[in-house]
Protein backbone atom coordinates (compact mmCIF):
# COMPACT_ATOMS: atom_id res chain seq x y z
CA UNK A 1 0.00 0.00 0.00
CA UNK A 2 2.54 2.27 0.68
CA UNK A 3 4.45 1.15 -2.57
CA UNK A 4 1.91 2.04 -4.02
CA UNK A 5 1.17 5.54 -2.95
CA UNK A 6 4.94 6.77 -3.09
CA UNK A 7 4.69 5.27 -7.25
CA UNK A 8 1.35 7.67 -7.53
CA UNK A 9 3.23 10.51 -5.98
CA UNK A 10 6.24 10.63 -7.74
CA UNK A 11 4.59 10.07 -10.98
CA UNK A 12 2.78 13.26 -9.92
CA UNK A 13 6.10 14.84 -9.52
CA UNK A 14 7.31 13.74 -12.62
CA UNK A 15 4.43 14.47 -14.09
CA UNK A 16 3.94 18.26 -12.76
CA UNK A 17 7.44 19.13 -13.36
CA UNK A 18 7.56 17.79 -17.21
CA UNK A 19 4.81 19.55 -18.12
CA UNK A 20 6.24 23.06 -16.55
CA UNK A 21 9.58 22.68 -18.40
CA UNK A 22 7.60 21.70 -21.77
CA UNK A 23 4.72 24.70 -20.94
CA UNK A 24 6.77 27.76 -20.49
CA UNK A 25 5.07 30.78 -20.69
CA UNK A 26 6.71 34.38 -19.64
CA UNK A 27 5.04 37.45 -19.90
CA UNK A 28 7.32 39.90 -20.89
CA UNK A 29 6.52 44.03 -20.53
CA UNK A 30 8.67 46.94 -21.62
CA UNK A 31 8.96 50.72 -23.13
CA UNK A 32 10.21 51.64 -26.59
CA UNK A 33 12.09 54.57 -26.63
CA UNK A 34 14.24 56.53 -29.27
CA UNK A 35 18.09 56.52 -28.77
CA UNK A 36 18.96 59.90 -29.44
CA UNK A 37 16.62 61.85 -27.22
CA UNK A 38 14.64 58.94 -25.18
CA UNK A 39 11.47 59.29 -26.16
CA UNK A 40 8.74 57.02 -25.94
CA UNK A 41 7.79 55.03 -29.19
CA UNK A 42 3.99 55.19 -29.45
CA UNK A 43 2.43 52.50 -31.98
CA UNK A 44 5.44 50.50 -32.67
CA UNK A 45 5.01 47.14 -33.39
CA UNK A 46 6.58 44.21 -31.30
CA UNK A 47 6.81 40.95 -32.58
CA UNK A 48 8.22 37.62 -32.56
CA UNK A 49 9.94 36.59 -35.01
CA UNK A 50 8.40 33.65 -37.21
CA UNK A 51 5.30 33.27 -35.33
CA UNK A 52 1.87 35.47 -35.02
CA UNK A 53 2.29 36.56 -31.66
CA UNK A 54 2.69 39.75 -31.75
CA UNK A 55 1.38 43.24 -29.74
CA UNK A 56 1.78 47.20 -30.56
CA UNK A 57 2.90 49.99 -27.88
CA UNK A 58 0.63 52.12 -26.72
CA UNK A 59 0.85 56.20 -26.54
CA UNK A 60 3.45 55.94 -23.49
CA UNK A 61 5.31 53.19 -25.74
CA UNK A 62 4.65 50.35 -23.13
CA UNK A 63 3.82 47.15 -24.36
CA UNK A 64 2.97 43.77 -23.13
CA UNK A 65 3.81 40.58 -24.84
CA UNK A 66 2.74 37.24 -23.53
CA UNK A 67 5.25 34.15 -25.27
CA UNK A 68 5.01 30.44 -25.20
CA UNK A 69 7.77 28.96 -25.33
CA UNK A 70 6.91 25.33 -25.97
CA UNK A 71 9.66 23.60 -26.47
CA UNK A 72 12.18 26.56 -27.91
CA UNK A 73 14.95 27.79 -26.21
CA UNK A 74 14.70 31.19 -27.19
CA UNK A 75 12.95 33.64 -29.54
CA UNK A 76 13.77 36.56 -31.08
CA UNK A 77 11.67 39.35 -30.17
CA UNK A 78 11.63 42.47 -33.60
CA UNK A 79 10.51 45.58 -32.70
CA UNK A 80 9.56 47.81 -35.94
CA UNK A 81 8.34 51.52 -36.71
CA UNK A 82 8.49 54.04 -39.47
CA UNK A 83 12.02 55.70 -39.37
CA UNK A 84 13.66 53.81 -37.14
CA UNK A 85 16.20 50.54 -37.81
CA UNK A 86 14.68 47.79 -36.73
CA UNK A 87 15.35 46.52 -33.54
CA UNK A 88 15.75 42.73 -33.12
CA UNK A 89 16.93 40.58 -29.60
CA UNK A 90 17.29 37.26 -28.66
CA UNK A 91 15.05 36.56 -25.36
CA UNK A 92 14.72 33.18 -23.12
CA UNK A 93 12.53 32.14 -20.44
CA UNK A 94 14.90 32.94 -18.58
CA UNK A 95 15.31 36.59 -20.00
CA UNK A 96 14.43 39.88 -17.65
CA UNK A 97 10.64 40.51 -18.01
CA UNK A 98 11.01 44.38 -17.86
CA UNK A 99 12.26 45.76 -21.49
CA UNK A 100 13.95 48.74 -22.06
CA UNK A 101 14.49 49.01 -25.97
CA UNK A 102 16.13 52.05 -27.44
CA UNK A 103 15.45 52.41 -31.45
CA UNK A 104 17.93 54.07 -33.43
CA UNK A 105 16.68 56.64 -36.52
CA UNK A 106 16.83 55.57 -39.91
CA UNK A 107 17.00 58.61 -42.10
CA UNK A 108 15.63 57.14 -45.83
CA UNK A 109 16.10 59.37 -48.79
CA UNK A 110 13.27 58.07 -51.43
CA UNK A 111 13.54 59.21 -55.00
CA UNK A 112 11.49 62.25 -56.78
CA UNK A 113 7.77 60.97 -57.36
CA UNK A 114 5.93 63.50 -60.12
CA UNK A 115 1.76 62.98 -60.20
CA UNK A 116 0.38 64.55 -62.87
CA UNK A 117 -3.64 63.99 -64.39
CA UNK A 118 -6.18 65.59 -66.90
CA UNK A 119 -9.64 65.33 -66.35
CA UNK A 120 -9.42 63.28 -69.65
CA UNK A 121 -7.69 60.01 -70.22
CA UNK A 122 -5.05 59.43 -72.28
CA UNK A 123 -7.37 56.57 -74.29
CA UNK A 124 -9.90 59.32 -75.48
CA UNK A 125 -7.51 61.55 -76.60
CA UNK A 126 -6.57 58.62 -78.63
CA UNK A 127 -9.75 57.49 -79.83
CA UNK A 128 -10.68 57.94 -83.52
CA UNK A 129 -13.67 59.73 -82.94
CA UNK A 130 -14.21 63.72 -82.10
CA UNK A 131 -14.20 65.19 -78.75
CA UNK A 132 -15.14 68.57 -77.64
CA UNK A 133 -14.75 69.91 -74.07
CA UNK A 134 -16.56 72.83 -72.49
CA UNK A 135 -15.03 74.34 -69.77
CA UNK A 136 -17.00 75.90 -67.02
CA UNK A 137 -15.51 79.17 -68.49
CA UNK A 138 -17.00 78.62 -71.52
CA UNK A 139 -20.33 77.39 -69.95
CA UNK A 140 -20.64 81.16 -68.27
CA UNK A 141 -19.98 82.72 -71.35
CA UNK A 142 -22.69 81.38 -73.31
CA UNK A 143 -25.70 83.28 -74.85
CA UNK A 144 -27.81 80.28 -73.59
CA UNK A 145 -30.36 81.06 -70.43
CA UNK A 146 -29.09 77.81 -69.47
CA UNK A 147 -26.48 74.78 -68.88
CA UNK A 148 -28.35 72.42 -71.34
CA UNK A 149 -28.89 75.34 -74.05
CA UNK A 150 -24.98 75.46 -73.76
CA UNK A 151 -25.02 71.99 -75.00
CA UNK A 152 -26.68 72.08 -77.68
CA UNK A 153 -24.23 74.52 -79.55
CA UNK A 154 -21.71 71.38 -79.18
CA UNK A 155 -20.99 69.27 -82.46
CA UNK A 156 -22.52 66.43 -82.38
CA UNK A 157 -24.96 66.70 -79.72
CA UNK A 158 -28.53 66.94 -80.34
CA UNK A 159 -30.89 67.72 -77.33
CA UNK A 160 -34.54 66.04 -76.93
CA UNK A 161 -37.35 68.02 -75.05
CA UNK A 162 -39.33 65.05 -73.57
CA UNK A 163 -42.01 67.27 -71.86
CA UNK A 164 -42.47 70.91 -71.17
CA UNK A 165 -39.55 71.82 -69.15
CA UNK A 166 -37.69 68.95 -68.90
CA UNK A 167 -34.76 68.23 -71.22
Amino acid sequence: MLKTVLNSLLFCFVFCTSTSVFAQVVKFSGVVKESDNKTVVPFAKVIIKDSNMGAVTDVDGKFTLTIDFQGAKEKVLMIRFTGFKEYTQTITPTSPTNLEIKLESEVVTLNEVVVSSSRMSERILEAPVSIQRLSAQQIMATSSGNFYAGLKNLRGVDMATSSAGFQ
